[in-house]
């Protein structure tokens, strides 16, 4: 019994190391815009929602296990947030406002190769953790900041089409474009209200 389990635990040792010692680390940096709005359930019918263009940037890393399968975790900042127009607004008459959410975020992706060829085709899944850094709204009478009724952190699922080409021998350009929407009510206050966001980026992934 002892032999059996000994057996199996450099088997196990083995395995692992293995795996580490061949598996291909990748590093990176991230830009791109988003085009970011949100969903309210009290939406009254004067009430119109636009999206609003941001930036974000980050840094990633990238391990590929298998042939066509790996993880990505990445740490960016993210402007989210959004546009609205609420009509007959008191004496004011039509107001816009523009929302500004800004996070601090860290997203766990796994990423599989739909095509390999010169160019590579992959899709990409996964969550993003945000802490939120600035909360504020800005319209043409006012601005102000809404932290005080905004949580602090918001989790979004995300999904994402990429295509990476190689363009020196351990360097790949990557150009993607995502979707996300949030899981998170980020309203302490009112009716629920949840990000949703979507982006298109340019990056650069390093093998080691």
């Amino acid at each position: 019994m002892t032999a059996t389990l000994s057996v199996k635990k450099t088997f196990l040792f083995l395995f692992c190391f293995f795996t580490l010692t061949n598996a291909q680390i990748r590093i990176g940096l991230s830009s791109g815009i988003n085009f970011a709005s949100y969903s309210l359930s009290n939406q009254g019918s004067g009430t119109s929602l636009e999206n609003k263009a941001g930036f974000l940037i980050g840094a990633l890393a990238e391990y590929l296990f298998l042939e066509k399968l790996s993880a990505r975790v990445m740490l960016k900042y993210s402007q989210l947030g959004g546009k609205n127009t609420i009509n007959s607004f008191g004496t004011w008459g039509t107001v816009h406002n523009k929302i500004y959410l800004n996070y601090l975020e860290f997203s766990s992706y796994f990423v599989y190769t739909l095509f390999q060829k010169t160019i590579s085709t992959k899709i990409i899944g996964g969550a993003s953790l945000g802490y939120l850094t600035n909360s504020k709204f800005k319209n043409e009478f006012a601005e102000g900041g809404l932290k005080s009724i905004t949580k602090s952190f918001n989790m979004t699922m995300d999904i994402a089409l990429e295509s990476e080409i190689p363009i020196l021998q351990r360097t790949s350009l990557l150009l993607n474009g995502g979707y996300s929407f949030g899981l998170t009510n980020v309203n302490k206050e009112g009716g629920e209200m949840k990000t949703k966001n979507l982006s298109f980026g340019i990056g650069f992934l390093y093998s080691l």
